[in-house]
């Protein structure tokens, strides 16, 4: 399974228009998850004691459940439905990542009723590692979580998960940075904004020069189409997303330097509203949380991987392995929040804000 995200401008404008008519209450939830994000970096947290002593008790009951298990006990029979429903909880957003794969997992997973008792166990660890952290953290958490399977329902067959989720962050925070403010009427104008360019000529040859960058590494000729786009929209909103984007395309995808962006910009005449701190800064806050999607994917992909071991014991070595061993999934949960930390306090640096806005559905 793939972890990489790659960015498609006309993928992310299509997607940022469906959310044009949603409901308030899914936009409210999705504005409220950004809410807490930038709310973390206002109080201090080590997640380091909270996931080792979380992690130290799952190996503790991994332990219990060994002695109980006959050695050459082979899983014959497939996981029932809440069996995986439990499992699913587990590795920060991992439903998220499986919706459209279940016909798959369902087929391939294998679950002892020895592990049982571990399984449920791991349904919530999250959220009491995040509990740990604070009462921020565990409603971003929980937040998180529940905006999942709106996300992945808005998806389709070209944009997997991860992409969407990345695509929304993005879109979010280039309106935040542009008008300070977030809330649903803001949101649905902006939405509606990428309706307007999403099929254009424009932003098609604005497409094809991103590609190219991929293999000459030089901006040049995306910077003469970004131009040539800023020079014959009107619309400012649009005009916004689509150059927010193709920023974050040639830095995050492409691997250019924020400040060879910045000097072929000017020589092309972008507009020295898009070449600010402030936009770059954010744009680096999308990536940091674009690497915790990777993180996540890293702990599905192993745990598909164990769930298709069919004898006992050696379904519970691998995990004994995964929270403890070579794999060690402590270190995938470390980097995660330690990551959700940063994105919080670089976009709220970016923004200039004493205080992260105020928390909870807006």
């Amino acid at each position: 399974m793939n972890t990489n995200t790659k960015l498609d401008l006309e993928e992310y404008l299509n997607y940022i228009f469906t959310w044009e008519h949603e409901s308030d209450e899914h936009i409210n939830s999705i504005i409220s998850e950004l809410n807490y994000l930038l709310d973390i970096s206002k109080y201090h947290f080590e997640p380091d004691d909270a996931i080792e002593q979380k992690f130290n008790e799952l190996t503790l009951l991994l332990f219990e459940v060994e002695k109980t298990v006959v050695r050459q006990t082979i899983i014959q029979y497939l996981a029932n439905e809440s069996a995986i429903a439990r499992l699913l909880g587990f590795g920060l957003g991992m439903a998220n990542l499986l919706h459209g794969e279940m016909e798959y997992t369902l087929s391939a997973w294998s679950i002892s009723e020895e592990m049982e008792i571990f399984i449920k166990k791991l349904e919530t660890i999250d959220f009491k590692i995040a509990e740990d952290m604070g009462e921020t953290v565990k409603n971003y958490m929980v937040t998180y979580k529940r905006n999942n399977q709106t996300i992945a329902e808005k998806g389709s067959l070209r944009i997997n998960t991860s992409e969407c989720r990345v695509y929304l962050l993005q879109f979010m925070f280039e309106v935040y940075s542009k008008k300070g403010e977030l809330d649903v009427a803001t949101f649905r104008k902006w939405a509606h904004s990428a309706r307007l360019v999403y099929d254009s000529k424009e932003v098609k040859d604005i497409k094809d020069a991103l590609n190219n960058v991929s293999k000459s590494k030089d901006p040049e000729s995306a910077m003469q189409s970004l131009s040539k786009f800023i020079a014959s929209n009107d619309d400012q909103t649009s005009t916004s997303l689509v150059v927010g984007l193709a920023f974050l395309t040639m830095s995050y995808d492409h691997k250019i330097e924020t400040n060879q962006i910045k000097s072929v910009a000017v020589e092309n005449g972008i507009p020295s509203e898009y070449l600010n701190t402030n936009a770059f800064a954010t744009r680096e806050t999308v990536e940091k949380l674009i690497d915790n999607l990777i993180v996540t994917r890293k702990i599905v992909d192993q745990v598909l991987t164990m769930c298709e071991i069919r004898r006992v014991v050696d379904q519970i070595s691998a995990w004994d392995n995964a929270l403890l061993g070579g794999i060690h999934f402590q270190n995938n949960y470390k980097q995660y929040f330690h990551n959700l930390n940063h994105a919080s306090t670089s976009f709220n640096v970016a923004m200039n804000l004493p205080y992260p806005p105020p928390t909870g559905v807006v």
